[in-house]
């Protein structure tokens, strides 16, 4: 979570300027090539009408002018397929500035299982850029289920009691 796509410097919460509230996305093309990435953005929706706000903008940060084509592209479908024109910006490159850390890992801060992480991340910005934190906090929030966990669980650094409590929270949601 951050903000990109404004000239300001070290836009912050209070202080966003001209910034959108973004997320930072590193794929492997091996795994999911940018198409396909596209197509996943897509699945979230996209907005029919205008956004009253910079900071709550649907963007897309193009690395390329075949990355900015290939988005214009499927900004068109799917456009077709909601049958109205979405309101998504596509642009050049932007630079992104991670917001700041009580912004970051939303469901695992209200989590139990905080206090793991922390012992493994005492810094906040390590943290902040812990894929293992990342990937709890989705299966925190709704995304993925207990079998996906069952894979995962074991590459995510969570003690043994930890990992019972996280598989119990996504269990429970079925």
């Amino acid at each position: 979570m951050g903000y990109a796509g404004g000239v300001s410097e070290k836009p912050t919460y209070r202080n966003m300027g001209d910034h959108s509230e973004s997320v930072w996305v590193e794929y492997d093309p091996q795994r999911l090539d940018y198409a396909g990435l596209l197509e996943a953005y897509f699945e979230l929706g996209a907005p029919e009408r205008p956004l009253f706000s910079v900071q709550y903008a649907w963007r897309i940060f193009a690395e390329d002018d075949g990355q900015r084509e290939a988005a214009r592209q499927a900004l068109e479908r799917h456009s077709g397929a909601f049958e109205a024109r979405l309101f998504v910006d596509v642009s050049g490159p932007a630079r992104f500035w991670p917001a700041e850390d009580y912004h970051q890992k939303y469901y695992l801060r209200g989590s139990v299982l905080l206090r793991d992480f922390q012992r493994h991340y005492p810094d906040p910005a390590a943290l902040r850029d812990s894929t293992a934190a990342a990937r709890v906090n989705g299966f925190l929030g709704g995304y993925g289920d207990w079998l996906d966990l069952r894979a995962e669980l074991p590459g995510l650094g969570l003690s043994e009691p930890s990992g019972k409590t996280l598989m119990n929270m996504v269990q429970g949601r079925v």
